[in-house]
Order: structure tokens, then sequence, then C-alpha cells
């Protein structure tokens, strides 16, 4: 498991509705080509996403969430390109500044063709990247709302 803690300058708010826009990762998402939401009740969302870094991959995806606090994900189902795909993003107040932290959290298990040391260290990357691209995508919807 990969642990890669972001701050983000928007309200907590801002940063649940942009983790949980699923359709939208790709506007912000380095790698997602698209998200497709398959199922959806109160807290739970399966939601296909296709992702293309060193291969081009589609994950059937379920993300368990509670409002503004923290969204779980796993595998749906099986997948012939990953062994284990789940984590979470936990969002706290970031102090002093109305921001958010955001503890993302990632295991990957490409199986045993790709040493773990390997899929950790970019994962870690992708994280961060991420983190990044959330930071700039959420201050653009705030902004959006706020003009």
């Amino acid at each position: 498991m990969v642990q890669v803690v972001n701050q983000v300058g928007s309200p907590r708010p801002v940063v649940f509705g942009v983790l949980t826009d699923f359709e939208n990762y790709p506007a912000w998402v380095p790698d997602c080509e698209q998200a497709v939401i398959t199922s959806k009740d109160e807290n739970v969302t399966n939601v296909d996403i296709t992702m293309n870094g060193m291969k081009k991959v589609t994950l059937s995806v379920q993300f368990q969430c509670e409002k503004d606090e923290f969204i779980r994900f796993q595998l749906a189902g099986q997948s012939s390109d990953v062994k284990t795909y789940s984590g979470t993003y936990r969002l706290r107040n970031a102090e002093g500044d109305g921001g958010t932290v955001v503890v993302a959290e990632l295991d990957v298990d490409a199986g045993l063709l790709v040493p773990q040391m390997l899929v950790d260290s970019m994962v870690k990357k992708s994280l961060k990247e991420s983190g990044s691209a959330l930071n700039s995508y959420a201050k653009a919807q705030e902004d959006n709302v706020t003009n």
C-alpha cells in the first residue's frame, strides 16, 4: 500500500464533489481516458475506468463514499491486468487556510510479471500527480461557483 498526503486549497465539500464526480475523472486524473458509471445507489457507485498509461486497461471499480469524509474503492470484479486495486481518499480540514488535506492510499498488485517495488514507485508518482491535478481542478470548480 502506497500513501501520499496532498494539500488541496479548496474546502472539503468541493474536494469531495470533485472526487465523487466520477464521469469527469478524464478532465483531471492523469492518464484517465474514460469513466462510465455502471450502477449507483445511495453510497456505492460502480464505475468502469479506462486508463492509458504504460498499457491501456479498463477496470471495474466500486466506490463507497461517506460525504465529505472518505471514499473507499476496490475492484468490482476480476481483471486480467491487475490482481489487486484498492484504496482510500480520506479528507481532513487543513489547519488555518480553509483547504483540505487528502490522504490518498492505493494498493496495486500487477502480478508476477512486474516487480512490486516498481509498481509502488509508479503508484506513488501517479498519486502525487493526481494530487496536484486535483488541487488545480478543485480550485477551478470553486472559482466557477463563486463567479
